[in-house]
């Protein structure tokens, strides 16, 4: 996942490149909060460039229209915005996900067409200094309402396990890949 300060790097692409080398298992959000509509799609047209010789994946986040536009394969959303149903108005191709960070928000998305979520923070974060993570039982009770959920939140190599052993289909990263000096590896 991207915020503001990894695509403003030098490296951004080289980086982005790098993660996407790992082929389908990979996803980036390509994510700019505030960032204007025009940045945004040209983030995403330059990463969609990138992912395509491996395979991985982008997701568009926020914004249905810039989803559609630049043809994500995904779009994250988050809690209390469009519902997945919604989004599909705009964004009718691809897979949506809902960023949750309640039981309750996660029943909402699931409810409103969700079809995966993105659970966090499982741990806590440097990204989100002063929060306290929600911890793994929690994640395991997301993971019980059937659909796959992505943890994220604390989550660096030494948790990957256990955060996939309490039901998630997977793990997403912020500051753990994009602040490593090998992302690949």
């Amino acid at each position: 996942i991207t915020d503001n300060h990894v695509v403003a790097t030098e490296d951004f692409a080289i980086k982005a490149a790098a993660i996407a080398s790992a082929g389908p298992t990979v996803g980036i959000v390509v994510r700019a909060p505030g960032a204007a509509t025009g940045h945004q799609m040209a983030l995403l047209l330059r990463v969609r460039a990138l992912v395509r010789p491996p395979e991985a994946a982008f997701l568009a986040s926020g914004d249905p229209a810039l989803g559609a536009a630049t043809q994500a394969p995904g779009l994250e959303l988050p809690a209390g915005g469009p519902t997945a149903a919604e989004a599909r108005g705009t964004y009718p191709a691809g897979r949506i996900g809902i960023v949750v960070q309640s039981f309750t928000e996660a029943e909402t998305a699931v409810a409103g067409g969700a079809d995966f979520l993105i659970a966090g923070p499982v741990f806590p974060s440097l990204a989100d200094p002063g929060r306290e993570g929600f911890g793994l039982d929690w994640l395991r009770h997301i993971a019980e309402l059937g659909i796959p959920v992505v943890g994220c939140g604390g989550i660096g190599v030494d948790q990957i396990g256990s955060v996939r052993a309490a039901g998630a289909w997977g793990v997403a990263a912020n500051l753990a890949l994009w602040s490593a000096l090998d992302p690949a590896r």
